[in-house]
């Protein structure tokens, strides 16, 4: 479907690769055979192959990448290939503007050659399995417009020349995946941004202040890492901003109060803190009213108990963090109304709302929270709802 905003065209060229019988229907769907005189009829004349959800089986050719005429190839939601991975030779399609293979059982690195790609606007690789980290060259691909690596297994830093080259550039998405290092400064410079996801990473260090710079940010997901320090006052600044989430951090401080004057901002899409028992866990020493209102936020008073008297006993053997209950549960009124349980022990505050080994101690040693898919690539309003309260 044209579900990425790709010309429709008359696809001659594909049709000429059906009827030729390069692509063979089987019991299992439409394979990949090796009938290379066939698949030449497909000529010159390919520019728009879309094949996305078609149930494709086998491997995928290498004469794909000799078609240096394509300008838009979307083979996504063909999940039973046999994994494979994106040759060097995918250089070769310098004229593509909408490269889409998610879903594709897709291994291996992403090569430098992706780079020579400069026309490419959308790049979907999302829900395989890529390694390794994102190519510096990525930096050279300045009309990028939406970038989806999200549900791989990519490490290390995000490039800083990279970022400070999308300045055209809308949506980047990179959930669940095991990136590390800091956020660079350089995201500043996205200008153009209108959302930003990078849930389940390893990121750590303080939220660049540079993010207040994003004018026209709508969307802003970045739990689940290990982010450190205040949140920026800065944020206050985007006045386009409609869904906040910063949740299962380590952030302390007072929570800007300026959140509260941003008009499209509100419950439940300000998620601050997790709505459930989370660890780690950020510890804001004073929130805002206003802020209360829009945000789903609890405060340090939110999270101990109201006496701590004749408790202390429990902790002696560090019962929160050594595999036992904890021994300072303690129930408390949420400013929304969920009254939940927190997890506190009194004598090992510190180590119980910063420890996981506190939540599984409760839970088991093999619990793990349940967590949201990345929101569709089906951009707009609708799609813009796959973080909310009820779906972490």
């Amino acid at each position: 479907g044209d579900r990425f905003g790709m010309a429709s065209s008359t696809k001659a060229g594909l049709s000429a690769w059906l009827l030729s019988a390069y692509w063979v229907a089987t019991a299992g769907g439409v394979s990949f055979t090796s009938d290379l005189a066939a698949f030449r009829n497909c000529g010159s004349s390919c520019t728009d192959l879309d094949l996305a959800e078609s149930s494709l089986t086998g491997t995928v050719p290498t004469e794909l990448y000799d078609k240096t005429s394509l300008t838009s190839l979307d083979l996504s939601g063909n999940g039973k290939l046999l994994p494979w991975h994106l040759p060097t030779s995918i250089g070769r399609l310098t004229k593509l503007e909408n490269l889409v293979l998610q879903d594709t059982v897709l291994t291996g690195q992403l090569p430098t050659e992706l780079g020579l790609l400069t026309a490419l606007t959308l790049l979907d690789l999302s829900g395989n399995h890529l390694k390794g980290s994102i190519p510096a060259d990525m930096s050279k691909l300045t009309a990028l417009r939406v970038l989806a690596l999200h549900e791989n297994s990519l490490s290390g830093s995000i490039p800083a020349a990279v970022l400070s080259a999308y300045t055209s550039m809308t949506d980047i998405l990179l959930d669940y995946n095991s990136l590390t290092g800091t956020l660079p400064t350089e995201v500043g410079l996205m200008t153009s941004l209108t959302g930003f996801e990078m849930a389940r990473n390893h990121v750590r260090g303080k939220i660049p202040t540079e993010i207040g710079s994003l004018s026209s940010l709508l969307f802003l997901a970045i739990p689940m890492n290990h982010f450190t320090g205040h949140i920026p006052t800065e944020i206050g600044r985007l006045s386009d901003l409609a869904f906040l989430f910063l949740s299962v951090n380590s952030l302390t401080g007072a929570v800007p109060s300026e959140l509260g004057d941003l008009e499209q901002l509100a419950f439940p899409y300000c998620e601050l803190t997790y709505p459930l028992l989370e660890l780690p866990m950020n510890v804001f020493t004073k929130v805002d009213i206003m802020v209360q209102a829009k945000c789903i936020v609890k405060d340090r008073s939110m999270h101990l108990p109201e006496s701590t008297s004749g408790l202390c006993h429990l902790c002696v053997n560090h019962r929160c963090t050594g595999g036992m209950s904890c021994g300072g549960r303690h129930l408390f009124d949420d400013p929304h109304g969920f009254d939940l349980q927190a997890c506190m022990c009194a004598c090992c505050e510190s180590q119980c709302s910063r420890e996981a080994k506190c939540h599984a101690a409760l839970l088991g040693e093999d619990y793990a929270p349940e967590l949201p898919a990345p929101r569709s690539l089906a951009f707009g309003a609708e799609a813009r709802g796959w973080g909310i309260a009820e779906a972490w």
